[in-house]
């Protein structure tokens, strides 16, 4: 069996005719062959035509969770029970004197939310919300992480709503390629493959990758 293909990875792919690959408020840039359409909506695309023709997405769409309510026993000393799903619940299971503290992430749960500020929010299932190489802490029903992956982590609900924060967010480096012609003239693209497509006919020239230099 063969692997899905990721094409919400940021690359160029192709695409030779189907129901659209991605969610349908992703953006994506398109190529029909003599030019490209930058930053379309991909509900607009007509994925089903049988002309192959190029595609990447430049912002993944993801679909907010539902919004989510938690509660927690906190302890004078700072120290902090599980997670419960009701206040009843958080109630019956005090053990000495604390406050219920009532977890809601309520309309902070849209599509342009920046989970990457360092502060708690609820979840209970998706898609991760993060750069998968950003750091991030976890308060669970049993167990509480720090400074562990985006990416290792079972967003999709395997722990059951739990909490997160994030501690460093991870920030890809800025990557494109030039075209640099002999007599001096520099075009800058935004992908390898856009670079290639775009060298003009007859003319000599090299392209360079470059990347942001961070440290």
């Amino acid at each position: 069996m063969s692997e899905a293909i990721d094409y919400n990875d940021g690359k160029i792919h192709v695409w030779s005719g189907g129901e659209c690959p991605v969610h349908p408020k992703s953006t994506v840039e398109l190529s029909y062959g003599w030019r490209w359409i930058i930053e379309v909506r991909a509900e607009t695309v007509g994925w089903s035509r049988s002309q192959p023709f190029l595609f990447r997405v430049t912002k993944q769409h993801i679909e907010p969770p539902k919004p989510l309510e938690l509660w927690v026993n906190v302890y004078a000393d700072g120290s902090y029970g599980k997670l419960h799903a009701t206040e009843q619940e958080a109630l019956d299971k005090k053990a000495g004197i604390c406050r219920t503290v009532r977890m809601h992430d309520g309309d902070k749960m849209t599509t342009t939310h920046d989970y990457n500020e360092g502060e708690w929010h609820a979840w209970s299932g998706g898609e991760c919300p993060v750069h998968p190489e950003t750091l991030i802490e976890i308060f669970t029903p049993d167990a509480n992480f720090t400074d562990r992956r985006a990416g290792i982590t079972h967003w999709a609900g395997n722990y059951g709503p739990f909490l997160f924060r994030v501690t460093k967010q991870h920030i890809e480096p800025l990557e494109l390629w030039v075209n640099v012609y002999d007599n001096g003239q520099v075009l800058v693209h935004k992908a390898a493959g856009e670079a290639e497509y775009w060298r003009e006919v007859g003319k000599t020239c090299r392209t360079v990758h470059m990347r942001e230099v961070t440290e």
